[in-house]
């Protein structure tokens, strides 16, 4: 029967999330152990340049793939709010064909509902996933300040030292014995 059609387009959609959703998520755990091992790595030196860059490339990971979750949670988000309008105008036809509080009805009624909470949850995620990825982008821009304070310092550094080299070499006096 007509009233069907939602629930199946539903589950069909969710299976193919859920299984992307879950790759995303193995990937994701697969960063978190990788920026442990890495912040132990250089526990003693954390705010090293080797440390920051080894940092950085395990959060850029992170970050694209929060990109993708991100993508994926929107593109479920709108399929649930497509198949709420589909389910809204079955309701209306079955309503008209089977009466108001008919078993039909009742069915569709609660897919419906499904299909809201769906759509909450998902929004939930979506706001959860914003924020984290900004606190990674947050996280990534720091260090990168950070790489760039050391890499201005180096040339400041060497161009001292090439400052003094050449006050060494023109105060040098050269004894001829």
């Amino acid at each position: 029967m007509a009233y069907d059609i939602g629930p199946r387009i539903t589950l069909k959609g969710e299976k193919e999330f859920n299984q992307q959703l879950n790759k995303i998520n193995n990937s994701l755990k697969e960063y978190g152990s990788e920026l442990k091992a890495v912040s132990s790595q250089f526990d003693d030196n954390a705010n090293s340049q080797e440390a920051l860059i080894a940092k950085n490339k395990v959060l850029e990971k992170q970050y694209e793939t929060q990109q993708q979750k991100l993508k994926l949670f929107q593109g479920q988000l709108e399929k649930q709010k497509s198949l709420l309008s589909e389910q809204e105008a079955e309701i209306k036809n079955l309503t008209a064909q089977y009466g108001e509080n008919s078993k039909e009805v009742n069915k569709a009624q609660s897919a419906y509902r499904n299909t809201e909470a769906n759509i909450s949850k998902l929004s939930t995620s979506i706001n959860e996933t914003t924020a984290f990825s900004n606190k990674l982008s947050n996280e990534i821009r720091t260090n990168n300040s950070y790489l760039d304070e050391m890499a201005e310092g180096s040339i400041e550094a060497l161009h001292e030292f090439g400052y003094n080299m050449g006050n060494f070499n023109n105060n040098s006096v050269i004894v001829v014995g």
